[in-house]
């Protein structure tokens, strides 16, 4: 197995390190090479034998074997070290902050998107990017609800946490006895309360001598156009001699500042993960931190924990999206931890050997490995959905689905609706059904073939459970709302009145007209969503929609369809694909059929079905089903299976579902 990893592999920055003790780690399990971004001030120049001087050892050297560099009309990739002759991977995996180009970036084979994310919701714009991805990597479970909630399939995503090197990161018991001393570490950013935190030290501790705060908040990309952190103390208004400004250290030099401390001082308003907090942890200095976020992934139960008011949810407010931390617990949390040390010193003691066993870069490594086996062996298998009718592939879609999770196998599906439910069911690979011959060595399963006449006597969904070995139950369909806005004045109603075979009318002369003017006068408009005005077998056998309904006629896109469906009040229809679609939008439908019996389709309260007259011919396997016969009605009733469904019989369903909608 090889993957290429994208990202910003050089630097200080949370991505930087993650980056590089995370593919480092990797690294060691499997073939691994770098296509790196960042720069930093020992870099020597893209044609230097030395290209990133001394912030490489011979590891990263190994690794490092692209380069993004400026050139004169824009970036451009270089080969560096060792290079990537040769190199055939079967993943490309990025590694780095929103939007950046990686992520726009073409890759031939398959993709996974490793991100860090502190809010509650993605920028619309690059989540759209986001779920291209054949994989998406997050640390924690709470990004994972973050995700789920906005819309990424569970099956999709993967936990892969950050972690530490317990080989430098460990208790030490050389903390200052002359003063006590808080830590705050991380850039000076309002997402992490930092003027809150400084602000309470001083209310807390402003004039006591005995106490000193370590204040390492440098911030490369202020938003604030002050310079350094001097200056932002000036700014609000803090002069306090016991407040120890420090810049810029060596890794190794912050290890030694965090196990010289006491206490590690955190109240984020969200973290995605939170480093500093972790490293602190491992250390065995009693953390405060917010009680919030991805960090709860690794310190929930451990250090002290803020408390929250709730989440932010303003949309108008640039902190829209992170959480509101109790400020005044902060400071409570502050005087306990300075009154009784000795006591949460002896937990951080123990919370430290909880994280250095269980959160090591080794550790997420090695379940980044699994994974990756897990998701490369799979078995594949090829399934082909053969009906051209909507109604059976909204039927099996959600079957096949289940198959692939129940299995645990990859499914190449081809059908000729691809574009439909694609974005629904990241578990299966669409295909369109004209691409299968190019495609397939292989033919593992075929659904839409009714040449087994004891397929009649089933429902539909329970043809693809017998097919797939499978036990039968019922499943709806997902389809993705389209949030597209009702252009409607009033409300309405989608009807659709059309299908293939006479048999599956509603044969009822005046039925159709008779429900529009009903619904007409409870207020609502009647829209016809079928494709075809008028259809049937000419010259004597032709259907038209009923007259007094609003026509949306026409060869109109899915989508269009849809947008009508989720808009409406209700569907009426018959058992056909438009009835399914309806379904999946999660609209009541009112169904009328005589020709099938109602447990061939999916269940509806609102089913107009008459068991007094002859009915459902189509579930006897003993009557050869003509599938060229327009006029097939094989007991020679003359379709009174539907003709006498009468107008009555439609309007209690319709009354039923209308009080069953205002409860």
């Amino acid at each position: 197995m090889k993957i290429l990893g994208h990202c910003c592999y050089i630097g200080r920055t949370g991505y930087n390190m993650h980056s590089r003790n995370f593919f480092r780690a990797l690294s060691k399990e499997i073939d691994l090479k770098i296509r790196n971004y960042s720069i930093d001030s020992n870099w020597q120049g893209v044609f230097s034998q030395e290209v990133h001087g001394k912030s490489v050892d011979e590891l990263d050297k190994k690794l490092l074997a692209l380069q993004t560099s400026k050139i004169e009309n824009g970036e451009s990739d270089f080969v560096i070290y060792n290079g990537i002759e040769n190199f055939h991977h079967d993943y490309d995996m990025v590694l780095v902050d929103c939007n950046h180009k990686y992520y726009y970036d073409k890759y031939p084979g398959k993709k996974i998107f490793y991100n860090v994310w502190e809010k509650t919701r993605y920028p619309e714009d690059f989540f759209e990017t986001l779920k291209s991805a054949d994989q998406i990597w997050v640390p924690t479970e709470w990004q994972t609800n973050c995700l789920i909630e906005q819309g990424i399939e569970r099956q999709k995503i993967r936990i892969v946490h950050e972690g530490i090197d317990p080989n430098e990161l460990f208790p030490k018991d050389s903390q200052n006895n002359n003063k006590f001393t808080f830590l705050i570490l991380g850039k000076w950013e309002k997402r992490k309360s930092t003027e809150e935190l400084i602000k309470s030290f001083v209310e807390l501790f402003g004039e006591n001598d005995k106490v000193q705060l370590l204040l390492s908040c440098s911030n490369n990309y202020p938003d604030d156009h002050l310079k350094s952190t001097s200056e932002r103390l000036e700014n609000i208004n803090i002069n306090c001699k016991n407040i120890k400004i420090i810049d810029f250290q060596s890794k190794e030099e912050v290890v030694k500042m965090i196990q010289s401390s006491h206490v590690y001082l955190s109240c984020s308003r969200s973290e995605g993960w939170n480093l500093p907090l972790i490293e602190s942890l491992a250390c065995g200095i009693p953390s405060i931190y917010s009680d919030c976020s991805g960090q709860l992934e690794f310190a929930k139960g451990l250090g002290l924990p803020v408390k929250i008011h709730g989440e932010i949810l303003d949309k108008n407010s640039p902190m829209f999206g992170y959480y509101n931390p109790d400020y005044n617990d902060l400071k409570n949390k502050m005087l306990e931890v300075y009154y009784s040390y000795d006591f949460y010193k002896k937990k951080a003691l123990e919370d430290s050997e909880f994280i250095r066993e269980n959160f090591t870069w080794e550790k997420a490594a090695k379940k980044a490995v699994q994974y990756l086996k897990n998701d490369m062996y799979k078995e594949e298998v090829n399934i082909i959905n053969e009906s051209g009718s909507l109604g059976d592939y909204i039927a099996w879609t959600p079957i096949v689905a289940r198959y692939a999770k129940e299995k645990n196998v990859i499914v190449n599906y081809f059908t000729p609706y691809k574009n439909l439910l694609e974005n629904s069911y990241p578990e299966l690979k669409f295909y369109d059904f004209i691409e299968k011959n190019k495609c397939l060595s292989k033919i593992d399963f075929q659904i839409g073939c009714f040449d087994d006449e004891n397929w009649r006597g089933k429902n539909l969904q329970e043809i693809a459970c017998l097919i797939l070995g499978l036990n039968y139950k019922e499943e709806k369909c997902k389809i993705k709302p389209l949030n597209i806005k009702n252009e409607r004045n009033k409300k309405y109603v989608c009807i659709a009145t059309q299908s293939t075979l006479q048999c599956k009318y509603w044969n009822n002369e005046n039925g159709w007209i008779q429900v529009t003017d009903y619904l007409n006068n409870l207020g609502y408009d009647v829209v016809c969503i079928d494709r075809h005005e008028n259809f049937g077998l000419p010259p004597n056998h032709m259907n038209s929609i009923p007259h007094n309904a609003i026509n949306k006629t026409g060869d109109i896109d899915l989508e269009d369809r849809i947008n009508d469906l989720q808009n409406c009040e209700f569907f009426i229809g018959l058992g056909s694909g438009l009835s399914w679609l309806a379904w999946a939008c999660e609209k009541p439908v009112i169904m009328i059929s005589g020709f099938s019996d109602p447990k061939s389709e999916f269940y509806t309260p609102y089913r107009v079905h008459n068991k007094n007259v002859c009915n459902s011919c189509w579930n006897d396997k003993t009557l050869p089903f003509e599938r060229e016969n327009w006029l097939w009605c094989p007991r020679n009733k003359n379709f009174e299976c539907s003709k006498q469904i009468t107008f009555e019989m439609v309007k209690e369903k319709i009354d039923n579902c209308i009080v069953d909608i205002n409860r």
